[in-house]
């Protein structure tokens, strides 16, 4: 069985997806990209071999949907791109590696940094790394 890593909620990011899998083919062979959304009608959905409808992350229901298919499809990592996502994912981080599968996110901390802008500010002025 192939392993996957998942791009979560990838909505339309089928450039990204097919650039991906094509790195995947010739790089790492018994890896294949998984892909997710909460509509079937969204584009990603035709992009992957493996493609899952999951609930909106607000759903009381996406925790279960999400471990479920990180199991069924042999999920070996998550990757997001959606900044909603960074938060819930956060919370359940552990949960999804005890399934043996890798959630590619950062320490909470660095990213609420980059989700406030006024956070950005201050560690860019304190890094020096602001524009004066």
């Amino acid at each position: 069985m192939k392993k996957h890593i998942l791009l979560l909620n990838a909505r339309r990011r089928v450039f990204m997806i097919n650039s991906m899998n094509e790195y995947l083919s010739k790089n790492i062979k018994n890896y294949e990209m998984a892909t997710s959304d909460t509509d079937r009608l969204d584009p990603i959905a035709y992009s992957t071999k493996c493609f899952r409808v999951l609930p909106p992350i607000e759903d009381e229901k996406f925790k279960q949907e999400l471990l479920k298919y990180i199991k069924e499809a042999n999920i070996k990592a998550v990757v997001l791109w959606n900044n909603k996502d960074f938060k819930y994912i956060d919370k359940i981080k552990t949960e999804i590696e005890e399934l043996g599968c890798k959630a590619f996110i950062p320490e909470k901390e660095k990213f609420e940094i980059c989700f406030d802008k006024r956070k950005t500010y201050k560690f860019l002025t304190e890094n020096n790394l602001d524009r004066k």
